[in-house]
């Protein structure tokens, strides 16, 4: 889940016991284990900042 009013994400993950944990990440690296992947945040964002200013107008 990516948040829009602020820069944050949340991952949703089912544990080995099948509960459902959530992992939320603030102006902070994303960090993807099982497929080896990790980027910043701001890579989710980049270039919304001028979407939003122009639909605002």
């Amino acid at each position: 889940m990516i948040a829009v009013e602020s820069q944050n994400v949340a991952r949703r993950r089912r544990t080995s016991t099948s509960v459902w944990e959530t992992i939320a990440y603030e102006s902070d690296m994303v960090i993807l284990k099982i497929i080896d992947l990790r980027f910043p945040i701001s890579e989710l964002y980049r270039g919304l900042d001028t979407l939003v200013t122009e639909n605002n107008r």
